[in-house]
Order: structure tokens, then C-alpha cells, then sequence
């Protein structure tokens, strides 16, 4: 990444070395702007909310369809953010409890109903 320029980074967060929310980090050091998708097999609904807090840009979980894979990445490449329907179903029974809503993309928000 020092040389090359990239769109996205696709993450899968079962590093050996346990430093999952450095590589984060680390990711935004070489490059800022970069998107960055954790695509993991961890449970989404555990994860996603903590990796979005630490500035992702999306959590998928593998065991998703390939439709779905397909759709985050390009959520996350055109609107910036990628949240699955899964997981804002869920925000809206614990909503404003868990994170704050100001860093989901307002585009899911207005299709599920927050705005």
C-alpha cells in the first residue's frame, strides 16, 4: 500500500497476532482514505458495531450469499458505509444504546425507516 493506491481493502480479522483493531490503524497510516471491509466469520452481530467504532467502513460475515458479499462491497465503495439489514434490525431495538447513528450512511438509514 506505501506505493500503490486502493479503493478498498477486504479484512479478514482472524490475525494470529491478536492485533486486530492495530491493523486498522496501521491500514489508515499508509493510505487515509482507504475503505475498509472486515469480511470475517466471527458473528456479525458481536463484531460489527465494535469494527465500526474502530473506523471501518463495513463488517460482512463470510457465511453471507454472494449476492450480499457483492452489495456491501459496492455500498461500501459508492455511499461509504455498509451495515447489513441483519444488524440495523437490531440497532432498532437497542437503538442509540450501542453506537451512535451519525456513522451509518444515511442512505440505510432513510431505508430503514431512522430518517
Amino acid at each position: 500500500m506505501e506505493k500503490s493506491f486502493f479503493d478498498l481493502v477486504i479484512l479478514d480479522i482472524n490475525l494470529p497476532d491478536g492485533k486486530k483493531y492495530d491493523m486498522i490503524d496501521d491500514l489508515r497510516e499508509l493510505q487515509e482514505d482507504v475503505k475498509i471491509l472486515i469480511f470475517s466469520a466471527h458473528e456479525e452481530e458481536i463484531y460489527a458495531f465494535r469494527y465500526m467504532q474502530a473506523g471501518v467502513n463495513g463488517y460482512l460475515n463470510k457465511f453471507n450469499e454472494s449476492d450480499t458479499i457483492i452489495k456491501a462491497v459496492k455500498t461500501v465503495l459508492e455511499v461509504g458505509k455498509y451495515i447489513s439489514v441483519d444488524i440495523l434490525d437490531k440497532l432498532k431495538i437497542r437503538k442509540r444504546r450501542l453506537i451512535p447513528l451519525r456513522i451509518l450512511p444515511s442512505v440505510n438509514l432513510k431505508l430503514q425507516g431512522f430518517l
